[in-house]
């Protein structure tokens, strides 16, 4: 059985295989000719179809660690953002932003630019502080801000093309509620009917409030999770 993206219109025929560990990992690395990773498959690009090499890290084991400022953490690539948040929630902490969904891996998320909202919450990338990475020649390095810069800039949106990331440390914020707007929730307003003798307007199902009325909305906002 080969593999697919989430929606079937990506494929190979080639099986994805899970190393069991690093040492497996930069053991297969170093002995193909053309290698593909893969996590959830969310994208709809053929960045991961292969008829070589594809593999998956989901077997691979590794746990989260939290700096002890509590302002980043180091986290295995390959795990998904609903098991990251779960984790990271369990420890009153949280991603600043993320997309809607949550089965991509950090590492997929991160290399193909998802998913940013505007010039204050950017893309899961913008939140990379270092990445563990195995390069085509089977070996580890580190990356980050001070060591191999190049590299860590690269590697923050590289779609795979710089090595296979096990591990990133990723900015985190203590956890949080968030609430959202209800007005986006309501009818939009089309039309006034002033009924005779009444001493003010009534708006209709459907039709458009007053002047005077008010709209009963939420704004969204966050607030710290107790």
């Amino acid at each position: 059985m080969g593999w697919s993206n989430w929606s079937g219109s990506v494929a190979s025929p080639v099986a994805t295989t899970l190393p069991q560990s690093e040492d497996e990992l930069a053991h297969r690395v170093r002995t193909a000719t053309k290698v593909r990773s893969t996590g959830a498959g969310h994208s709809f690009m053929p960045l991961c179809a292969s008829d070589e090499l594809i593999l998956n890290l989901d077997a691979l084991p590794g746990r989260i660690t939290i700096a002890p400022d509590r302002e980043t953490a180091r986290i295995p690539a390959g795990w998904s953002i609903k098991r990251l948040t779960a984790a990271l929630w369990d420890e009153g902490l949280a991603l600043a932003n993320q997309g809607d969904v949550n089965p991509q891996s950090l590492a997929g998320a991160m290399a193909t630019g998802a998913h940013g909202t505007g010039v204050d919450l950017g893309n899961l990338s913008t939140m990379a502080r270092g990445f563990r990475l195995i390069g085509a020649d089977g070996e580890a390095r580190w990356c980050d801000a001070g060591t191999d810069a190049d590299l860590f800039q690269a590697q923050r949106l590289s779609r795979g093309m710089f090595g296979i990331a096990t591990e990133i440390e990723a900015a985190v914020v203590p956890a949080f509620h968030r609430m959202v707007s209800a007005c986006a929730l309501m009818p939009r307003p089309t039309r006034v009917s002033i009924s005779s003798g009444a001493n003010s307007p009534r708006a209709l199902p459907g039709s458009a409030a007053p002047r005077s009325a008010k709209p009963r909305c939420w704004p969204t906002a966050a607030s710290p999770a107790s």
